[in-house]
């Protein structure tokens, strides 16, 4: 007998909790996780699980799922055996870990997503971890396989990360790539960065795809590399489009933009058609081309931008500022956690995005001939329709719109959507011609 609910976790999001009634032995949480992914995708796998005498039923036989009790915290069984955190970083960090993931204890050789962590709580692991001053950043969360590395290379060390799958590789001192998911070589998709320069909006998407295609991203030099941002749109095209081409060497190819990311995918399609490459299909996900109305919406963007920029510029921000605050990282679809980033982390997040917007506004699309599915959210404030704006620069074009906004565009159950559509319905990823429109 077994019940899956969903209860909230204390990042205001949800976490899928399983419960399930067994007698002696009693399976193991490794066991029970083992088990359900095999029959189900990663994202569908319960983040924990608490195993009882029986499950609570009402009077109809039924489960109760209201008398269910709360998880109790317990760290949950690993496939390692608990090793208590040896070091004052490690020890940081075990506290960090336990307070977001509802843990009573977390041990040196724990994995965060194994426990249960996502990359939204990797954001307030990174704000909480500095403020401590252990210099942490999203993309070294995603690469330490243990708490133990990630202590270790936050504080300086050179432990290399034991994943590999998200190890990063680097091209003309200009672009790294973060492999998002494991899948098979012939079928990869390349995913650009957001206007903030990272690809973490794109995690719930690999899991979707996976295993049957690998989902590599392409972050931003400020992000990725610590360098200062800048470049037009078709600069980042030309470096991006040298790593992609490193990977893969002969098309056709599958590229996914995101927000910026879509002009950024829309400018390497034409770099590859132009040197005689094939783009099997590009996917713009609320993604907008400066065009007419649009541009002037961009403009109100990057000035709300500088705005927040000069509230935090003084540092910490004051009482008094904070509502201003949240309310200028709403209008900008900034995660308002983000606003607990120590000041120049946020500081320079503000000026990659400054500096990305412009670059955006600056850009002069050409026609391209490769197809494109054009995901535009209905609650996201734009002037017009999108496809209004991509038309004249594409050949094929299906535009569809999906009930969400801006941010909740790239996660469920919108992403579930889009990663059915790309993967079973019309045979996009593969090539076969859709029979139906979703329109």
């Amino acid at each position: 007998a077994a019940a899956v609910v969903a209860r909230p976790d204390r990042a205001g999001g949800k976490r899928l909790y399983a419960y399930c009634a067994a007698g002696d032995p009693r399976p193991g949480v490794p066991e029970l996780r083992a088990w359900c992914a095999r029959s189900l995708p990663e994202f569908m796998v319960p983040s924990g699980f608490v195993v009882l005498d029986r499950l609570p039923l009402n009077g109809n036989g039924k489960v109760d799922r209201a008398a269910l009790p709360e998880p109790g915290g317990e760290r949950p069984e690993q496939t390692v055996a608990y090793a208590a955190p040896d070091t004052p970083a490690e020890r940081l960090l075990a506290r960090i870990w336990a307070g977001l993931l509802g843990l009573d204890r977390v041990g040196a050789q724990d994995n965060f997503f194994d426990l249960g962590g996502d990359s939204t709580l990797a954001v307030g692991l990174v704000a909480q971890a500095r403020e401590s001053g252990l210099r942490l950043n999203t993309r070294t969360v995603f690469e330490s396989r243990t708490l133990a590395e990630m202590a270790a290379r936050g504080r300086g060390s050179t432990v290399p990360a034991a994943r590999a799958t998200w190890r990063p590789q680097i091209w003309r001192d200009r672009v790294s790539t973060v492999h998002l998911n494991a899948g098979p070589p012939e079928q990869t998709v390349f995913c650009f960065h957001e206007v903030g320069g990272n690809v973490t909006a794109y995690t719930a998407l690999a899991q979707r795809l996976a295993p049957r295609a690998r989902l590599i991203g392409i972050e931003a030099a400020s992000v990725g590399l610590g360098r200062e941002p800048g470049g037009t749109v078709p600069e980042m095209a030309s470096a991006y489009g040298a790593a992609i081409r490193d990977i893969q060497p002969t098309g056709p190819y599958l590229l996914i933009g995101y927000s910026l990311g879509g002009a950024i995918a829309h400018a390497v399609a034409t770099l590859i058609e132009e040197s005689g490459g094939e783009v099997r299909l590009l996917t713009a996900v609320d993604s907008v081309l400066p065009v007419g109305p649009l541009a002037g919406t961009l403009r109100r963007y990057a000035e709300r931008v500088d705005a927040l920029a000069a509230l935090v510029a003084g540092g910490t921000l004051r009482p008094g500022s904070l509502e201003q605050a949240r309310e200028l990282a709403r209008g900008i679809d900034l995660p308002e956690v983000v606003l607990t980033l120590p000041a120049d982390d946020l500081t320079r997040r503000l000026r990659t995005m400054a500096v990305h917007t412009a670059a955006l506004l600056s850009y002069r699309p050409a026609r391209i001939r490769s197809r494109v599915l054009l995901y535009q959210a209905r609650q996201s404030p734009w002037p017009m329709p999108l496809r209004e704006g991509w038309d004249p620069y594409t050949t094929v074009l299906d535009a569809r719109m999906c009930d969400a906004d801006h941010l909740s565009i790239m996660r469920a159950p919108a992403v579930d959507r889009l990663a059915r559509e790309l993967l079973d319905d019309h045979g996009r990823l593969n090539g076969r011609t859709p029979e139906s429109s979703f329109l």
